[in-house]
């Protein structure tokens, strides 16, 4: 009995021990956002860095996602080891007490390097973070470096000018797009210029609407603006008029037609010319059993053919007798001719009957 009670204890202080241990030892933890980017393609990436007390760390990076530490787990490259420079991320962490400012993230895979996955580095500031960038480029130029800022780093008036100008053009274009006549998107318009422009600027907003999207979402999740600021507000005012005034587009826009049909109002009085083709010799019932009868003759003459020919080798190659079997070559390309012109008497047929005038409605054969 007092062995099971040991044992549980045990258990349980093994389990506990760890969880107590990493929770009593962790210091901070530090959050980094890279935005997405329509130009190169990059997903948005989010990191979470852990710093222990005895500073070592543990990263976590999510592509396209929420961060948690169930992400991928990364460790910061020039932690302990400069790469390139002489700042040490360690050093500064241990000196200040607090994370540093930037990462550089990798976030594709190079056979070539032989480097795949991700990878990440710290920074301290703007400049050390465009010489790491130009020292790992220099090594790897085919590979592409993404920055990520902490979270929380106060925004300079600068780029917040750049954030308002991005945004405010994107509202510019949705508003003007939002006003598009519907005449220059209709089918019934003569104007194709116009009716091409027309669509082709729907085609885009689509696509802008989709990218401004995660831009603006980036901007909210960095702290430039919250969904109260008048410019975002403006912005999904702007948004919704532009998909709201699509649905309306759509009705309007049918590809126009270069060949139109002709118009068949029974109350037109159209000339019929004499020359009309002439319908009624294979058309009904008889173009259908003709048809059928076709269909019959196809499926029965290579097994024909087949079987004609494989006895008559049979019997030849038994009886030993040379002749029989150049006979038998001779008759089996005779049959193979007659099927060929059967399975062409169709097309034949038809050729026949358009040089004399007559002509077929009906699809015989």
């Amino acid at each position: 009995m007092k062995n099971k009670k040991f044992l549980i204890i045990f258990t349980i202080i093994y389990i506990a021990l760890p969880i107590l241990v990493s929770a009593k030892n962790a210091l901070f933890t530090c959050e980094y956002y890279k935005p997405s980017d329509s130009l190169s393609g990059s997903q948005q990436a989010n990191v979470l860095c852990d710093i222990y007390s005895d500073y070592s760390h543990q990263c976590y990076i999510k592509v396209g996602g929420v961060v948690d530490r169930n992400s991928n787990k990364e460790k910061i490259q020039n932690w302990g080891t400069a790469t390139g420079l002489t700042w040490k991320a360690k050093e500064y962490v241990k000196n200040t007490n607090t994370c540093p400012n930037y990462l550089l993230i990798r976030l594709e895979n190079n056979a070539l390097f032989n480097m795949g996955g991700y990878a990440i580095w710290a920074a301290e500031n703007e400049t050390d973070l465009a010489a790491l960038t130009d020292v790992l480029h220099n090594g790897n130029p085919k590979i592409n470096f993404y920055p990520a800022s902490l979270m929380g780093m106060e925004i300079s008036d600068e780029d917040k000018k750049k954030a308002e100008d991005l945004i405010n053009s994107y509202i510019d274009m949705y508003n003007d797009f939002a006003n598009t006549s519907l005449e220059d998107c209709s089918n019934n318009n003569a104007n194709i210029t116009k009716y091409k422009e027309c669509t082709d600027k729907m085609q885009a907003i689509y696509s802008n609407i989709s990218t401004s999207n995660n831009e603006v979402y980036n901007y909210i999740n960095q702290g430039y603006f919250t969904e109260s600021d008048q410019i975002i507000v403006e912005y999904r005012a702007a948004v919704k008029a532009a998909e709201d005034h699509s649905g309306d587009l759509k009705k309007e826009i049918n590809p126009p037609q270069s060949n139109p049909e002709p118009n068949l109002d029974p109350d037109l009085n159209l000339d019929v010319p004499e020359t009309t083709l002439n319908c009624e010799i294979f058309d009904g019932d008889f173009g259908k059993i003709l048809n059928s009868i076709l269909g019959i003759v196809r499926f029965l003459v290579p097994i024909l053919i087949i079987g004609l020919s494989i006895a008559d080798y049979i019997k030849a190659i038994v009886a030993q007798n040379q002749d029989e079997i150049k006979k038998s070559t001779q008759r089996l390309i005779k049959r193979l001719i007659i099927g060929v012109l059967i399975f062409a008497l169709p097309t034949l047929l038809k050729f026949v009957l358009n040089l004399a005038g007559i002509g077929t409605c009906s699809n015989i054969g």
